[in-house]
């Protein structure tokens, strides 16, 4: 919510136990869950947690919706989520596992696992919650398309994420 205004995102904690009021899809089909939220009851799935480490599906999946952002907002995006994976991403490269952010097509926060190493067995790496924050004020006065996503690159170390509690917030 703006300085009283309505709130920008209906819907941005998945409460509803769907995708109302968002656009879902890619290669691997998001699911509203509700074993892993931040808060509330629903989270967004995007990837598949239950495909074996190795054997892992390959291709995108992303949410996204459209939203005006007032002329005068000084507003901040804010997002949650908690990423597991088997993969490593040490620079971040287009062509391993990782989760994007993009307003209007373009990345604005990209994350993945930096540090832990690629492993087939056990369980994944459980890179935590992790907050997003990005400042709404170049885009003032302008309807933005936001979009999170995950690509699984190959099919050897599955990745996916949980999604929760979007919304725009005053600084």
């Amino acid at each position: 919510m703006i300085r009283g205004g309505p709130p920008l995102f209906i819907n941005g904690g998945f409460e509803s136990g769907d995708f109302s009021n968002w656009g879902c899809g890619g290669e691997i089909i998001p699911r509203v869950v509700s074993n892993i939220v931040h808060s509330g009851l629903h989270s967004a799935l995007l990837g598949n947690p239950e495909a074996a480490p190795c054997e892992a599906p390959t291709g995108q999946t992303w949410l996204e919706r459209e939203f005006i952002v007032p002329q005068a907002s000084t507003g901040i995006l804010s997002l949650w989520f908690r990423m597991f994976t088997y993969d490593i991403n040490r620079t971040l490269a287009d062509g391993i596992d990782h989760l994007d952010v993009l307003l209007n097509g373009r990345s604005v926060y990209r994350f993945a696992n930096r540090t832990l190493p690629q492993r087939c067995d056990g369980l994944p790496h459980d890179l935590e919650w992790q907050r997003v924050l990005v400042d709404l004020i170049p885009f003032q006065g302008q309807t933005v398309r936001l979009m999170v996503k995950i690509a699984n690159t190959d099919q050897y170390y599955n990745s996916w994420a949980y999604i929760d509690d979007i919304r725009v917030t005053s600084p």
